[in-house]
Order: structure tokens, then sequence, then C-alpha cells
């Protein structure tokens, strides 16, 4: 695992002193990904296990999953998905992986970067209530009265948050509650990330899949570009905003920061993300990026009106 420095001058110094070829790391989140590429650049064929259907189902949808995917292995990098690791093969000496459905892979390292596992030995001892977390209530309160647990360990509402927007947010509340300032109730985190991804930028915000919500009232505006590599999602309900993915560009980031949970302007967001509808000059159809895969200027140049036919330059920007 990689955690402190001195764990990677350990890796450094084992793929020097074995003289590894292969690395495979298993573990295709944030951390995962990122040391996949920098083991990468030191040209080791590097393959990332990862146990999910995607990549990093947390802070993309399918579509921006399966497009960091292909960019990944763009770079040389292999990339194996629903990969449950049941066993590290060798003797000794590690020589490779074997998956719960049988396949083998061989390798001459392997690095583990699959996510937080919740301490909760000093809270199981002291008879406080767990689960795969210290579980708390709204004032971040465990079992036992005036006990109270905050970050990574805690679990609320069965879910664990593993981030550093939710420790800030719950130091905040415990600190109210230590001093019986019971009045602000923990409800917990908007999910909220902006970081790196193979020096490609990514911001996640929120809700990035209502399909997963209940009720309606929730509208998507989307532009992928495959081409370029940039993927932009807005998700709205009832007109407010509820959630993001940018990738690749990031130029929305502060509006998308300073309007969530607001209502937004529609029509704003069109030009923020530079979505256009293009209009038939002959039977009037249109083509609306925010509702298609492929942008309008990626279409093949045979392409034509679906409705009557017409070639593609015959269409106009509305």
């Amino acid at each position: 695992t990689l955690r402190t420095i001195d764990d990677a001058l350990k890796i450094r110094d084992y793929i020097e002193k074995f003289a590894v070829k292969k690395a495979i790391v298993i573990g295709g989140g944030l951390l995962g990904l990122e040391l996949s590429n920098q083991i990468n650049d030191c040209n080791l064929d590097t393959t990332v296990v990862e146990f999910f259907p995607r990549l990093l189902p947390r802070q993309l949808d399918e579509d921006c999953g399966t497009m960091l995917k292909d960019e990944i292995e763009s770079r040389g990098i292999k990339v194996i998905l629903n990969a449950a690791t049941e066993e590290i093969l060798g003797d000794g000496k590690v020589n490779g992986i074997k998956l719960k459905d049988g396949r083998k892979f061989d390798s001459d390292i392997v690095l583990i970067q699959a996510g937080i596992r919740p301490i909760i030995d000093l809270a199981k001892s002291a008879n406080i209530k767990t689960d795969r977390g210290i579980i708390i209530n709204e004032f971040l309160e465990t079992s036992e009265k005036d006990i109270y647990a905050v970050g990574d360990c805690v679990q609320f509402k069965n879910q664990i948050w593993g981030i550093i927007p939710a420790c800030m947010e719950q130091s905040k509340i415990v600190a109210a509650s230590v001093l019986k300032l019971k009045k602000v109730e923990y409800e917990g985190t908007t999910p909220k990330n902006t970081l790196k991804i193979v020096g490609l930028e990514l911001t996640s915000i929120g809700t990035i899949d209502p399909i997963k919500e209940e009720g309606a009232g929730w509208e998507i505006l989307r532009k992928s570009d495959k081409e370029d590599c940039c993927y932009q999602k807005i998700v709205l309900k009832d007109n407010k905003l509820k959630g993001a993915i940018l990738f690749g560009d990031n130029k929305a980031i502060s509006y998308i920061y300073k309007k969530m949970e607001q209502d937004v302007d529609k029509e704003e967001l069109r030009k923020l993300l530079e979505l256009y509808i293009y209009e038939c000059s002959n039977c009037g159809a249109e083509y609306d990026e925010s509702k298609m895969d492929v942008l309008f200027k990626n279409l093949p140049k045979d392409w034509r009106c679906p409705n009557c036919k017409k070639p593609k330059k015959g269409f106009k920007k509305k």
C-alpha cells in the first residue's frame, strides 16, 4: 500500500532492486488511478484492477467513466473492470494475482489502493455500536451519551463519507455538541471533489446520476466531446442546480460552486458550457447538443437531417 513517503521510497527501491517490469494496481479510485499513472511513467507495464463496473463510480456517471477509461488506456495503462481480487500469487516474492472469476494476471509488484477502511477497534472494545464504521446520530454522538466520533471512521445513515469536506463539516457540529450547543444537525455531506486525474481536471459535486433518485422534475444538460476528452454534465431538479460533472474542462467550476441548490438560468448554463441548438433551414428540425451524444461539429461530413435528409451544411446555429 502507499500511504506515506516511506512507502513511496520502499516501492521505488523494490522496483530498482528486482528490475520490476510489470505492475498491478488494485483499486481504480482517485488514488489508484493517480498511482497507476505515476507507475506507468516509470516505463512499467501497468494494469489497474477495479472491483466496480466502471471507474470512479461515486464521482462519474457511466458515459464519463467510459471516457476516462478510454483516455487512461490510450496512455498504455490496461484497465480491468468487474474484477474482484481473490489471491495475490507468489512464494516469497509476488508474481501475480488471481481474480474470483478464475482469471490470472502476471505481475512483479502489486500495489493496493482500495479506499479507506474505518478503524473501529477502540469503539468495539468500549461497547459502542458499530457496523462498517462507528454509528453516530445527527449530533455526531455515538450510542454512548457524551461520547462523539468524527471523520473517516464514522457511519451516518448507513453511509461512510471518507472525504475531507465531510470531516470539516462534522468537526463544526461536534464542537457545538461538545459545548452543549446542539442547534445544528448533521444531514450528511454533499459529495464534492475537485482534483486532477491522470493530468485531467475533474470536478464532481452533488447528485450526478438522477436515475437513482426518487421523484420527477429532474433535467440534465450535457456536453460530451470524446475527441477532446471533455465531458460536462449539469443536473437540475425543478430548475435548481443539484449536481455536476466537469471533466477535462472546468471553466464552469466557480459558477457551479456558487449556484449549488439555487435556481439557475438554463440559457446562461448553455452559454457557459457552449451548448448550442442547430436548426435545419429546410424543415426546421433541431439538433440540441445538450441532449445528444455527439456535438454537432463532430458529426460526420456526410450526416444528414433525420427528417428531410438535407446535408449537415444546411443547419444553422440558433
